[in-house]
């Protein structure tokens, strides 16, 4: 008996030690399993921010944008400094009920004042980073902006829901346009779509404008075929070419946008133009009239310039893409728009 005493107590002792071994290689299989899905959860965050990054900014924006964040996560401070910014930011308590009534006095002002720059803490390194894009200048692009006649009078008679999910498909169409003839979209105001030609995608400034009265023609057949509640509608675009300057400003709520005497001129030729037409510069009709024919209108009186020769590219412009490969691509995507339920 004294004999298999010891023997009994090694083999419990070995028993419990492959009880700690399994124990362990079961830990360490969950933390294997654990970080995996950690990495799966960094990859897609980090997927879905370069697609935010990169539909949000110009490429040459966005690829300077990453550069930056590269920089941040290599900087052991920096990165510190940034990871303590909080994802929702701070913001004041209400005032208590029976809190003195404002009097007009700077206390209250300055209370107010504090608690911004404290919240805005959430901004400052990415507003101050973005703030080094402002003023850069492009000396030739083509500006487009292209808006919905009628539109603002026949959406009070529908449903907001109708007008937003309508608006949605429509230039939904208007960003593939913009991917596939490789130009910026800008931004959207209200029902107006504005865009631009970046200068270093094309050789040449006959090809960027060429494209854009391409995409322009395109806006019109698309909008032909995808009428709101029975109104048929029509687009009024105007383009127009030169020297713009590009950036982006502010703290928060971050758009690439542009300035300049282009942009304005190009916002009249819109304006002024006729419904269902495409109206376009002198400066336009003097770098394609080699390759299509344009309808002069005349001078029209354009606020802040005086009169300005314009001129109006017919509905059958040789610039479409009639005997385009995509040209059956794009039909197939307008063709899936169909009624609005």
């Amino acid at each position: 008996m004294n004999v298999l005493c010891p023997g009994i107590v090694s083999f419990l002792a070995i028993i419990m030690m492959l009880d700690q071994l399994q124990d362990q290689k079961d830990l360490l299989a969950q933390a294997m399993h654990d970080q995996t899905k950690l990495n799966q959860k960094l990859d897609i965050e980090r997927k879905l921010a370069y697609q935010l990054v990169t539909h949000s900014f110009p490429e040459v924006i966005a690829n300077e944008v990453f550069k930056f964040f590269q920089s941040v996560a290599d900087d052991k401070t920096r990165l510190r400094d940034f990871l303590s910014i909080p994802l929702i930011p701070r913001v004041a308590p209400p005032p208590e009920e029976d809190a003195a009534p404002f009097d007009g006095s700077m206390s209250i002002v300055s209370q107010s004042s504090a608690g911004s720059r404290r919240d805005s803490r959430s901004g400052s390194m990415v507003g101050e980073y973005f703030s080094a894009f402002g003023g850069r200048n492009h000396p030739f692009s083509v500006i487009m902006f292209a808006d919905i006649v009628g539109f603002t009078a026949l959406t009070s008679t529908i449903s907001p829901a109708r007008v937003v999910h309508y608006l949605d498909i429509l230039f939904g169409q208007f960003d593939e346009l913009c991917l596939e003839y490789n130009v910026e979209k800008i931004k959207t105001i209200g029902d107006c779509y504005m865009l631009m030609t970046w200068p270093e995608k094309f050789p040449s400034r006959r090809d960027a404008a060429k494209s854009v009265l391409r995409i322009a023609h395109e806006m019109h057949t698309i909008i032909d075929t995808c009428p709101l509640d029975n109104h048929h509608l029509l687009m009024r675009i105007g383009i127009h070419c030169g020297q713009v300057v590009g950036g982006i400003i502010g703290k928060t709520k971050f758009c690439y946008d542009i300035w300049g005497d282009t942009v304005n001129v190009a916002s009249r030729m819109e304006s002024t133009g006729q419904p269902g037409h495409t109206q376009v510069s002198d400066q336009i009709q003097r770098l394609l009239k080699d390759e299509m024919d344009f309808t002069p209108r005349g001078e029209v009186d354009v606020k802040g310039k005086g009169k300005l020769q314009t001129y109006l590219v017919p509905r059958d412009v040789k610039a479409s893409r009639a005997s385009d490969p995509g040209k059956l691509a794009v039909a197939l995507r307008r063709s899936q728009m169909g009624r609005l339920p």
